[in-house]
Protein backbone atom coordinates (compact mmCIF):
# COMPACT_ATOMS: atom_id res chain seq x y z
CA UNK A 1 0.00 0.00 0.00
CA UNK A 2 1.50 3.87 -1.24
CA UNK A 3 0.36 7.05 0.62
CA UNK A 4 -0.14 9.75 -2.34
CA UNK A 5 2.39 11.76 -0.56
CA UNK A 6 5.03 8.94 -0.90
CA UNK A 7 3.64 8.38 -4.95
CA UNK A 8 4.20 12.16 -5.64
CA UNK A 9 7.69 12.18 -3.76
CA UNK A 10 8.40 8.48 -5.88
CA UNK A 11 7.62 10.95 -9.28
CA UNK A 12 9.50 13.89 -7.99
CA UNK A 13 12.52 11.93 -7.06
CA UNK A 14 12.72 10.17 -10.53
CA UNK A 15 13.78 13.15 -12.67
CA UNK A 16 10.29 14.50 -13.06
CA UNK A 17 10.13 18.41 -12.76
CA UNK A 18 7.32 20.12 -11.28
CA UNK A 19 6.35 23.66 -11.60
CA UNK A 20 3.40 23.44 -9.92
CA UNK A 21 3.29 21.98 -6.99
CA UNK A 22 -1.02 22.31 -6.29
CA UNK A 23 -2.22 21.46 -10.15
CA UNK A 24 0.71 18.55 -9.46
CA UNK A 25 -1.28 17.16 -6.47
CA UNK A 26 -4.76 17.36 -8.09
CA UNK A 27 -3.09 15.26 -11.39
CA UNK A 28 -2.13 12.55 -9.26
CA UNK A 29 -5.33 11.92 -6.69
CA UNK A 30 -7.02 12.72 -10.40
CA UNK A 31 -5.52 9.66 -11.66
CA UNK A 32 -5.80 7.58 -8.91
CA UNK A 33 -9.57 8.59 -8.75
CA UNK A 34 -9.56 6.77 -12.40
CA UNK A 35 -7.49 4.11 -11.47
CA UNK A 36 -9.98 3.71 -8.73
CA UNK A 37 -13.09 3.36 -11.28
CA UNK A 38 -11.15 1.29 -13.79
CA UNK A 39 -10.77 -1.33 -11.36
CA UNK A 40 -6.99 -1.18 -11.48
CA UNK A 41 -6.77 -0.03 -8.41
CA UNK A 42 -7.97 -0.08 -4.67
CA UNK A 43 -8.53 2.33 -1.41
CA UNK A 44 -7.62 1.41 1.49
CA UNK A 45 -8.07 4.18 4.01
CA UNK A 46 -5.63 6.57 2.81
CA UNK A 47 -3.72 4.83 0.85
CA UNK A 48 -3.50 3.02 -2.63
CA UNK A 49 -2.93 -0.61 -3.88
CA UNK A 50 -3.21 -2.55 -7.33
CA UNK A 51 -5.56 -5.19 -7.95
CA UNK A 52 -4.75 -8.54 -8.49
CA UNK A 53 -6.35 -8.04 -12.27
CA UNK A 54 -4.00 -4.79 -12.93
CA UNK A 55 -0.93 -6.91 -11.42
CA UNK A 56 -1.69 -9.77 -13.74
CA UNK A 57 -2.56 -7.56 -16.55
CA UNK A 58 0.67 -6.01 -16.40
CA UNK A 59 2.64 -9.12 -16.38
CA UNK A 60 0.81 -10.12 -19.39
CA UNK A 61 1.97 -6.90 -21.04
CA UNK A 62 5.28 -7.48 -19.82
CA UNK A 63 5.30 -11.00 -21.48
CA UNK A 64 3.99 -9.66 -24.62
CA UNK A 65 7.08 -7.33 -24.83
CA UNK A 66 9.91 -9.28 -24.10
CA UNK A 67 8.33 -12.09 -26.61
CA UNK A 68 8.45 -8.83 -29.03
CA UNK A 69 11.73 -7.69 -28.56
CA UNK A 70 13.24 -11.75 -29.47
CA UNK A 71 11.34 -11.61 -32.29
CA UNK A 72 12.69 -8.34 -33.56
CA UNK A 73 16.22 -9.94 -32.29
CA UNK A 74 15.60 -12.92 -34.61
CA UNK A 75 14.65 -9.95 -37.73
Amino acid sequence: MISVQAIVKYIKSNGNKVTNERRFGVHVLRSLKLSLTNGQGEQIKRSFKHTKNAKNKRRGVEKLRANQAEVNKIK
